[in-house]
């Protein structure tokens, strides 16, 4: 029997306001657990060497080339999504010398192919895929892959399950297993709760929260129903093939969706969810060749596609990542009033009214006057459904509107989205985990194997 290599061990280090002590040995799985701004990017940090202040309560066995560390911004910065559009992902015509999957593993198509780890979480086309055409559950599968391909000791991975459907967070959770038991790797894994059962023998640290305040939703500021909508039809689609480039992703699709409906969207990763949004977000230029009425107007007959968005609070998984990292906070909160990622106006007096009034109701003052790129990924997302909420749209499209968000501020956001969304405001969410469902939502469609349907029940 081989002895265990410790890799790395932490020994009386004060951080913020506790004591760790962790010793990481070769093979095993380490979860650390922390709600959204207790340092968890910090200790990362720390651990893998770039924090150089705490280097004297370290002592690692390994050199730091053996370290693989992965996490949302750093990997953000690689897909190099400042240099596009947020429609580009689905303008065909658009598509340029962008790298491809094999292109930022490493590999070549045919290698991919052949490789077991891919062939589990990816079908053999995807190798060819830009990384802009990828849906926000295969970049993640991606991001994963490149971490757990490269020839590493410990791999450290900052919240490896957000964004992931059922079947996906399995198979991720099987291959790190795997990856420790028969390969002898170390793997470090940052994670907003422990909701996902590793393997018995993984140690944890819990980190303690770093705000004594209890979220609570309180609705003593009158900002809900303020505008009267006047319409019939909302979306509607008929007997339409949803493609992706040439490929078909979802056939024969036909929904309606009046007025106050509040729908739930499930689907697999990269089942087409988020390119069915982008045809009702005015993004998917498709949508002209449809048959398709959008708030009571065939597309296409004169509207622009800034009238549809000015109508619409939207979230998806990316539209954070096609933001201005260099705006502040609040910029990104006031653009919401004018349906781009841009502040290109000037706000009126009711509209900064608006502003202050949710700035205060979800608790973000402390950080609007930060650099957008500065904030943790639970603090930009909170900015993103501020930005969705605060023109008052009669459309709320919330494509996974809780990744990267801890229990308590996903309790806060649930009230807060119960409040708002009256009998007026029409609602299409996508959720893969039961616990992110709001709870009044009452229609059900699903994609599944290509195919569209409404589930009755």
């Amino acid at each position: 029997m081989k002895a265990t290599l410790t890799l790395l061990k932490i020994s009386q280090l004060t951080f913020l306001n506790q004591i760790i002590d962790l010793e990481i040995n070769q093979g095993e799985i380490i979860t650390i657990v922390g709600s959204n701004s207790s340092g968890k990017s910090r200790l990362a940090n720390i651990i893998r060497g770039v924090d150089h202040h705490s280097n004297s309560f370290i002592e690692r066995n390994i050199e730091m080339s053996d370290i693989t560390f992965t996490d949302f911004s750093n990997e953000t910065a690689r897909f190099h999504y400042s240099n596009h559009y947020y429609q580009q992902r689905y303008n065909n015509w658009d598509e340029d010398r962008d790298e491809t999957v094999s292109d930022y593993l490493g590999f070549s198509p045919t290698e991919l192919q052949s490789n077991v780890l891919f062939c589990k979480l990816f079908t053999a086309e995807t190798a060819y895929k830009h990384l802009i055409e990828l849906s926000s559950g295969e970049t993640k599968k991606t991001w994963l892959l490149k971490n757990l391909l490269t020839p590493s000791l410990l791999h450290i991975i900052d919240s490896p399950f957000t964004g992931l459907d059922v079947s996906s967070i399995q198979i991720i959770k099987n291959l790190i297993t795997d990856l420790t038991k028969e390969h002898r790797k170390s793997v470090i894994l940052f994670i907003n709760e422990d909701l996902y059962n590793l393997d018995s023998s993984s140690k944890q640290i819990k980190l303690k929260s770093q705000t004594d305040v209890q979220l609570t939703f309180t609705n003593d500021i009158k900002l809900a129903n303020s505008l009267i909508f006047n319409y019939q039809t909302i979306f509607s689609i008929y007997n339409e093939d949803i493609n992706a480039g040439n490929k078909k992703l979802i056939q024969n699709v036909s929904w309606t969706i009046k007025q106050g409906d509040k729908w739930l969207l499930k689907g697999a990763n990269g089942s087409g969810k988020s390119t069915l949004m982008s045809l009702i977000n005015a993004d998917n230029p498709s949508s002209y060749r449809m048959n398709i009425v959008l708030f009571d107007r065939k597309r296409g007959s004169g509207e622009s596609i800034w009238d549809i968005k000015k109508r619409i609070g939207f979230i998806s998984p990316e539209i954070q990542l096609y933001c201005n990292h260099q705006y502040t906070a609040s910029r990104i909160i006031q653009s919401g009033f004018t349906g781009t990622l841009l502040l290109n106006r000037k706000l009126t007096d009711y509209e900064l009214y608006r502003y202050f009034e949710f700035v205060k109701l979800m608790r973000l003052n402390d950080i609007v006057g930060k650099l957008f790129g500065s904030l943790s990924a639970g603090e930009k997302r909170m900015v993103i459904i501020a930005r969705a909420l605060v023109s008052d749209p009669p459309l709320l499209i919330l494509d996974e509107p809780f990744q990267g968000i801890d229990y308590e501020n996903l309790m806060f956001l649930k009230e807060l989205f119960t409040y708002f969304c009256n009998n007026e405001r029409t609602v299409i969410q996508i959720a893969h985990l039961e616990r992110e469902i709001l709870p009044f939502v009452n229609k059900y469609a699903y994609i599944k194997e290509g195919k569209f349907g409404i589930d009755n029940a």
